[in-house]
């Protein structure tokens, strides 16, 4: 498994598991996530496939943000909500997938 693989799964399940526990939304979780996620767009900038696991979590993360979303109250949804569109954007860039090309 590839440092920059290794890194988003630590993040990922970090962030992931403080939504689920209904912990709240943890900024700092956020913020390693995305900066994760960011590594994972430069590392795979050329090449023409990623690993499998990144893959699945890629796949993962915004269906599981909006599952838990429901346990949260009106002051968390707003974040959570906000960080999804991030994210998505990050994902987008992992896979280098313009926006643009998706209309």
């Amino acid at each position: 498994m590839s440092d920059v693989t290794k890194g988003l799964r630590i993040s990922w399940a970090r962030f992931d598991t403080s939504l689920r526990m209904g912990e709240g939304f943890s900024v700092d979780a956020y913020r390693e996530l995305c900066d994760r996620l960011g590594e994972c767009a430069v590392a795979w900038r050329e090449v023409e496939c990623i690993p499998r696991l990144a893959a699945n979590i890629l796949a993962d993360i915004l269906p599981a943000m909006e599952s838990v979303i429901t346990l949260y109250g009106d002051a968390e949804k707003p974040k959570i909500r906000e960080a999804m569109y991030s994210i998505q954007e990050l994902i987008w860039e992992c896979v280098a997938i313009d926006p643009g090309e998706l209309e």
